[in-house]
C-alpha cells in the first residue's frame, strides 16, 4: 500500500493531567487519489468486498469498506495473524469490536474505532481500554447554532456564538469531533447522548487533555494538528478499561 495513502500518526501523547496513556495510534486514509484507492482495495478487501466496491460509487459506503479492510490489516499485523482469521463483531449498542479470541491475545484488550469523513479516513486503535476517533470536514452550515444549542455545552455555544464564517465552521468541526469520539469511545453513540450527554473539554495550548463526562468519568484526549489536511478537524478519546468494570 502506498505510503502516501496512509499517514501514521503519533501515539497519543501524555497528558499531564489525564489517566496513564495507553498505547494508541491514529492512522488517516487519504482517499483523493482515485487509482491508488482502487489499489488499495484490490490489496485490502476480501474477494467479496473487491466485487462490492468495484459496484460502488465514491463515497460513505465505499469509504466504509475500505476503512473496514484496513481495520482487519493492521489488527492481523499487531496480532500476528492472517486478515482471514480475524473476525470484527457488532454488541447490542451496535459498537464494532475485535472478537473475544483475538481481543485478549497476549493479554492485550485490543480495542479499534473508525470515522470517515468525505475523502478522509480514520482508524484509532489502542492496546488496552477502549477509543473513539471521528473525524469531519469543516463546512459552513445556516443551522450551524442551532445544531450546536441542541447538542453542545454551553461554554461550547458560547465561543461559536464570538465567530462567524470559516472560523466558526472551523471550531464547531472541532468540538463536534471531541464529543462524538467520547460517545463512540462509551459505547452511547451519536444518537444515544449527542444532546444527553454532557462533557467537558479540558485542553492544554498543545491540544492535549482530557473529557470529563457528568457521571464522572473521564477520558483522555487529543485533538491532532492534521497539517496534510487543513480543511478537517480530528479528535481522539481514551478511556480507562476500568470505567467498564475491566481489570
Amino acid at each position: 500500500m502506498s505510503e502516501s495513502l496512509l499517514a501514521r500518526m503519533a501515539s497519543l501523547p501524555q497528558s499531564s493531567s489525564g489517566p496513564v496513556s495507553s498505547p494508541c495510534t491514529l492512522l488517516l486514509l487519504d482517499l483523493r487519489d482515485a487509482q491508488q484507492v482502487q489499489e488499495m482495495a484490490t490489496s485490502l478487501c476480501t474477494d467479496e468486498e473487491r466485487r462490492r466496491f468495484s459496484a460502488m460509487r465514491p463515497g460513505p459506503r465505499a469509504t466504509r469498506t475500505l476503512c473496514r479492510a484496513l481495520v482487519r490489516q493492521q489488527l492481523a499485523t499487531m496480532l500476528g495473524v492472517h486478515t482471514r482469521d480475524i473476525a470484527i463483531v457488532e454488541h447490542d449498542d451496535s459498537r464494532p469490536t475485535l472478537d473475544l479470541k483475538h481481543r485478549d491475545a497476549g493479554r492485550r484488550t485490543l480495542d479499534f474505532n473508525v470515522s470517515h469523513s468525505a475523502d478522509l479516513g480514520a482508524l484509532a486503535i489502542c492496546e488496552r481500554g477502549r477509543v473513539g476517533v471521528d473525524v469531519e470536514r469543516i463546512k459552513s452550515r445556516t443551522n450551524e447554532m442551532a445544531i450546536a444549542t441542541a447538542t453542545l455545552s454551553s461554554s461550547e455555544v458560547t465561543a461559536l456564538g464570538a465567530l462567524a464564517g470559516v472560523d466558526r465552521a472551523a471550531r464547531f468541526a472541532q468540538f463536534w469531533c471531541a464529543r462524538e469520539a467520547t460517545l463512540k469511545a462509551t459505547g452511547a453513540g451519536v444518537w444515544g447522548g449527542m444532546s444527553t450527554t454532557e462533557i467537558e473539554r479540558k485542553l492544554d495550548a498543545a491540544g492535549n487533555g482530557n473529557v470529563v463526562l457528568s457521571d464522572g468519568q473521564c477520558g483522555q484526549l487529543w485533538e491532532p494538528v492534521l497539517s496534510q489536511w487543513p480543511e478537517y478537524r480530528a479528535a481522539v478519546v481514551w478511556l480507562a478499561a476500568t470505567a467498564f468494570g475491566a481489570s
